[in-house]
């Protein structure tokens, strides 16, 4: 009779699990890409899918990527956004199905051997569509940590406008953008356990002190170029192997990605930014802001490293060439300290031949791999200047308080 009962009871047990939804095992770190290609940079955020893939191919280990992909309807494989899941269990098999060799890994089996997802309607650059998104990436493989991949245009902290020809905080889908501290809520909303590890922006110009600050309580940390970046964007089927490593090494990263640039004649800065310092830098650039205020006003401009071309000019500063110049030379030690701590990897290539950047960046020892802005000191940005002060580091860095000395 004991033994009757016991069976009873498992089958109850069973039947009552059986009605719940099987729910995927956490992985130690999930990537999640989330491109917004519906620009004229579809051709080569294809491409880059494509090397995720061939990575992922030769993975010794069990690896998750997810991709949120908007296509160009102009001329893309895809006919409309798709979320793109990949597993691979290192073994040779991706979703189960023996890895495609190097001549089948085009962009049609590529596609064909994911399994797809349909991800929420709309604009990616709307908030409420990239954070739905991003959340149903992260419900589809639930991880313990996360990298974010950002693919698209991109113009730093500069706002978005209604033009189609303009500043792009970041992303570009059919003329649409989302400004910075939207894009910063989504994130803080989407990792709100802190679980997301890196941002890779593979977009340009997002390596400056205002994005970083604004994204310190959304990631650990970012890896970012202050400059425009090459439009063939990052070489994944070389660094995202790095990127599944449980502490990433992010110096190896940014050398990898220079030495493909090299190779290929390209041009290139890249640093990676530890967010979690970013306080630490906003207090000591507040100082030393205010104890050159004076210098600082009356400064030509032209002899500091800036990060920014044509329209873009003088959006971005150097940081320590910033102070070393109104130093004569000399830059404060906390601060120094304080940069060395934040910028945990850099590297640049100072003798690109590829106008207008080799005229950018033409010695090393200038970049510190971030950038800031230096509000009230250029003529004719006074739009830059009035929405600079909707971001935290407005505040953070002093700019609030030096203000009505810079009026004058």
């Amino acid at each position: 009779m004991k033994r009757f009962l016991f069976h009873i009871m498992v089958l109850l047990i069973l039947a009552a699990c059986s009605d719940k939804t099987p729910q995927p095992a956490a992985s130690e770190r999930v990537l999640l890409a989330y491109l917004s290609a519906n620009n004229n940079l579809s051709f080569d955020i294809m491409r880059n899918v494509q090397w995720m893939y061939q990575s992922l191919a030769g993975m010794p280990n069990d690896c998750k990527l997810l991709i949120y992909y908007k296509p160009n309807q102009k001329d893309d494989v895809l006919d409309e956004p798709t979320i793109l899941e990949y597993h691979t269990n290192g073994l040779g098999k991706i979703n189960g199905h023996a890895v495609l060799t190097e001549k089948r890994q085009t962009v049609e089996n590529i596609l064909a051997q994911a399994v797809l997802h349909s991800p929420e309607p709309g604009n990616s650059v709307d908030p409420k569509v990239m954070e739905t998104n991003l959340r149903r990436m992260k419900e589809l493989a639930p991880a313990r940590n996360y990298g974010l991949i950002l693919g698209s245009h991109a113009t730093g902290w500069l706002p978005a406008s209604d033009m189609k020809i303009s500043t792009m905080s970041f992303g570009e889908d059919d003329g649409m953008r989302i400004n910075l501290p939207e894009m910063a809520q989504v994130l803080n909303r989407t990792f709100p356990n802190k679980d997301l590890d890196f941002i890779l922006f593979d977009a340009c110009m997002m390596g400056n002190a205002e994005v970083c600050y604004e994204l310190r309580n959304a990631t650990h940390y970012c890896i970012v170029s202050a400059i425009e970046t090459p439009a063939v964007g990052f070489p994944y089927h070389r660094i995202l192997p790095m990127l599944y490593e449980k502490e990433t090494n992010y110096a190896a990263v940014c050398k990898s990605v220079i030495e493909y640039n090299k190779e290929n004649g390209l041009w290139g800065a890249y640093a990676a930014i530890n967010c979690t310092k970013m306080q630490q830098l906003a207090d000591a650039v507040r100082n030393a802001l205010a104890e050159k205020k004076d210098v600082l006003k009356y400064a030509n401009l032209k002899h500091i490293q800036q990060y920014g071309i044509s329209t873009y000019e003088y959006f971005s500063f150097d940081i320590l060439d910033t102070f070393r110049y109104l130093n004569k030379g000399n830059i404060p030690e906390n601060l120094a300290q304080s940069i060395s701590e934040t910028v945990v990897a850099k590297d640049c290539i100072d003798d690109t031949r590829i106008p207008p950047f080799n005229q950018l960046i033409t010695d090393r020892n200038r970049f510190c791999g971030l950038g800031m802005y230096l509000p009230y000191l250029t003529p004719g940005k006074q739009q830059w200047d009035n929405y600079y002060e909707n971001l935290e580091w407005y505040s953070a860095a002093g700019w609030n308080e030096l203000k009505p000395y810079f009026k004058q």
